[in-house]
């Protein structure tokens, strides 16, 4: 009887979770926006506008350069296919997560890598100069980030005595205050030096403009357009999820 109701839990937790990251993915960059105007002093967009963005590319045709091969068009599904699936082995809602026991933080900083890595491939196909200045930039500082992000994560992974997230967060949540040594402190100050560069909001980057010498995420996304703007828009949306769930 308690493996069933471990199991009902799990799959309830599970489900909750998917929910929770799939429709508030938008709403937390709402906020990051508007927390930024605020700090610029402005009036910021509405909470709801990702939301409203969202619905408006998905209805827009999609357009592609002529010299596109397939990359183009695989690459929106497959990069927002690796970010569910990392989002799905971390624990936000429980301190189980939904997959638990078919990953670890290794296959999930993996499998951010191979988004990022896709996107890249992606931006390069279009055969834009913009493209390749951003991915060439994008992989020039994900040789810094995932390195840095791993050695971040490796504290709390020795603490626990697992790579396993689950397992990391059953440990923080018996220890209690225990936990917080300055070791997995000053990890947790450098996991949050790292999320800033892994979102795509490094402080040399200006997304909201599409100036060559700032723009290193958005260079990506020039040459997408339609439901496949709206897709890596999205799949960057729940990637910050990702980040902020597991720190």
């Amino acid at each position: 009887l308690m493996d069933v109701t471990t199991t009902v839990e799990a799959l309830v937790l599970g489900v909750v979770q998917v929910a929770l990251v799939l429709l508030a993915a938008p709403l937390m960059l709402g906020i990051t926006k508007r927390v930024k105007a605020r700090l610029q002093y402005r009036r910021g967009p509405s909470l709801l506008q990702p939301y409203r963005d969202l619905a408006k590319w998905w209805r827009k045709e999609a357009l592609e350069s002529d010299v596109a091969g397939p990359m183009t068009a695989l690459a929106p599904p497959l990069v927002l296919a690796a970010v569910v699936v990392a989002t799905l082995l971390v624990p936000i809602v429980g301190d189980r997560p939904p997959l638990d026991g078919w990953g670890d933080l290794l296959v999930v900083v993996g499998l951010l890598a191979l988004a990022r890595f896709v996107l890249a491939l992606g931006a390069l196909d279009a055969g834009s100069a913009f493209g390749g200045m951003g991915s060439s930039r994008e992989v020039a500082i994900s040789a810094l980030v995932e390195p840095a992000l791993l050695l971040a994560l490796a504290g709390a992974a020795l603490a626990a005595g697992s790579t396993d997230l689950g397992v990391i967060a059953r440990a923080g949540s018996a220890a209690g205050s225990a936990w917080l040594t300055p070791a997995l402190l000053l990890g947790a100050v450098a996991f949050a030096v790292v999320a800033v560069a892994e979102t795509g909001h490094e402080p040399i980057d200006n997304p909201d403009t599409h100036l060559e010498l700032t723009m290193i995420h958005e260079g990506m996304l020039l040459e997408a357009s339609g439901p496949r703007l709206a897709i890596l828009t999205y799949a960057a949306e729940i990637k910050l999820m990702l980040i902020v769930g597991v720190f």
